[in-house]
């Protein structure tokens, strides 16, 4: 099904009707108390949903057994921010720019259950300039980057890499000669990562 936001409500479409919006196939709305910032799918098939302030998970398959949990009622997430990362031999992790920082949500080996905490320490200062000029996010799956993108071509990239005592942080800042609007990464017809960018005056343009 597909999901859409509308200030403090989450509305589905039908089951595997993605452009019906009816009652009759299984559309339907859940109040989710503040205005929502960011969707990303979660590992089983769920589906966090956060807002400035909060992050909720929502389980199951339809209106008849949806079940929606607080996971964090002290962290929220800038709009456009939050992204799926999995660095290679550690657990799933969903990044987002909050307040206080870059924060990164761990799923644990309970199935749905999430623990959170802040990983931008080292580099406040230059979160806090990117803060009110955010705009989008992304991530660069195979190079293990979270990016985060300002509208005056400002960024920074935020690399997870495992080690044997668990996963070190690097971050760096990067500055393009274009105002950054949207961004998107996929993989082109060779299986190859590709990432692109839309900047203020209509181009598109591919990264790296």
């Amino acid at each position: 099904m597909l999901f859409l936001t509308f200030n403090g409500s989450l509305q589905n479409s039908g089951i595997g009707v993605p452009h019906s919006w009816l009652v009759q196939t299984g559309a339907g709305e859940i109040g989710i108390g503040d205005t929502i910032t960011n969707l990303a799918a979660s590992p089983g098939g769920s589906v966090l949903i956060a807002s400035r302030d909060k992050v909720s998970l929502l389980q199951g398959t339809s209106l008849d057994d949806f079940k929606l949990d607080l996971i964090s009622d002290n962290i929220g997430a800038i709009p456009y921010t939050m992204q799926a990362l999995t660095p290679q031999g550690s657990q799933d992790a969903v990044l987002f720019l909050d307040d206080a920082g870059v924060a990164q949500l761990n799923r644990t080996n309970a199935y749905g259950n999430y623990l959170g905490g802040y990983i931008s320490d080292m580099a406040r200062p230059v979160i806090d300039a990117l803060q009110p000029k955010t705009i989008a996010s992304l991530v660069y799956k195979g190079r293990k980057q979270y990016r985060v993108y300002g509208n005056d071509g400002s960024g920074i990239i935020l690399c997870l890499i495992p080690t044997g005592q668990g996963v070190q942080t690097a971050i760096t800042t990067i500055q393009y000669p274009h105002n950054v609007r949207c961004t998107f990464a996929g993989e082109n017809a060779q299986k190859k990562d590709v990432v692109f960018f839309g900047d203020d005056n209509g181009f598109v343009y591919q990264m790296d």
